[in-house]
């Protein structure tokens, strides 16, 4: 059997009223095929964690809070990569897309690449991650600045991560996976590939 699919929420600025939030995003990941989650934050919430039951959305459900900030990358490196499974759903922030996760996960399995990423069409050029696509879908470039009017792709905060591409985050310290694992990844040569969606909440 395949190993289930772990769905993992980074939120460092969590509202107070952020349990709907987090059920409406749990609700995708289960919809989607995920087996379980973890929702990393930057600090005790102990009235959420009471609130929010996994088994009100049928995923089976864990915190991990952090003792100093770790980034992106680094809070999925937190969570041990050695029991992690082969794939890894991250959603960053309050980010759901309107896509299900099982059209991300068809275009994931479709292609040898070690990560998925989400990638939207900009509104708004310069509030946009700029990100270049080639043939097959293949991510090219992750621009640091915007340049208006040659980018019209922007990131969105929804990807989905081969357990092998964790070997590249250092073991101490922040790490982003937008700003540091992302771009190393496409240095080294390793494919990267972009899946269109309807940009979300």
């Amino acid at each position: 059997m395949p190993e289930p699919i772990l769905g993992v929420i980074i939120d460092e600025s969590l509202p107070p009223a952020g349990r709907r939030r987090l059920e409406r995003q749990l609700q995708w990941l289960r919809s989607g095929g995920a087996g379980r989650a973890v929702v990393c934050l930057a600090a005790p919430a102990p009235a959420l964690r009471r609130q929010l039951d996994g088994s009100r959305v049928g995923l089976p459900l864990g915190f991990r809070i952090e003792e100093e900030p770790l980034g992106s990358a680094g809070a999925v490196r937190a969570l041990g990569p050695a029991s992690l499974p082969e794939d890894i759903v991250v959603l960053s922030g309050g980010y759901l897309p309107k896509e299900g996760l099982r059209r991300l996960l068809s275009f994931h399995e479709s292609h040898s690449a070690l990560a998925t990423l989400a990638v939207h069409r900009c509104a708004h050029e310069p509030a946009c991650q700029p990100v270049v696509l080639g043939a097959g879908e293949a991510v090219l470039d992750l621009p640091a600045r915007p340049l208006v009017g040659r980018y019209p792709l922007g990131l969105s905060p929804a990807w989905i991560l081969r357990r092998p591409l964790l070997k590249g985050v250092p073991e101490k310290g922040p790490t982003d996976l937008v700003r540091d694992v992302f771009p190393a990844a496409l240095r080294r040569g390793s494919p990267l590939a972009g899946c269109l969606v309807e940009d979300g909440a």
